[in-house]
């Protein structure tokens, strides 16, 4: 199975824990203000988690985007010049053993492509299963 395919296993989510009711009383009478300083100190880390974690996804989508439409020129790229080479070769006459690597080569491409864009639906389907 990819790699791509598979889930990222979750990281346990960190708690802050608070000390009990009592404690926090003798706190707040050595150091008045201790109590506020620490639940504002826990929601900015909450803040900054969740910004952290949107941050995450945004740059993982983008990411991805960027790297399929890479795979995609490369593979268009590729398949043309294959293509072109193995027309020239038939018409022009070059090594037939060259010229059906050349068609080999095509061929895979097409085949790997049509494999990715199935992958993708896959995927796509599973998340839309997960989600519902």
């Amino acid at each position: 199975m990819p790699s791509d395919l598979v889930p990222a296993p979750e990281e346990p989510e960190q708690v802050v824990a608070f000390p009990p009711p009592n404690q926090l009383k003798r706190y707040e009478e050595i150091h008045p203000g201790f109590t506020a300083r620490m639940f504002s100190l826990a929601e900015r880390k909450l803040e900054i988690d969740q910004d952290t974690a949107k941050y995450e996804i945004q740059h993982e989508e983008r990411t991805s985007r960027i790297a399929w439409v890479t795979r995609e020129i490369r593979l268009g790229i590729f398949g043309v010049v294959s293509m072109t080479y193995l027309f020239i070769g038939l018409v022009v006459g070059f090594d037939q053993r060259a010229t059906v690597i050349m068609l080999i080569v095509a061929l895979a491409t097409g085949l790997e492509t049509l494999w990715s864009r199935l992958r993708r639906r896959m995927q796509a389907k599973r998340d839309d299963d997960a989600d519902d």
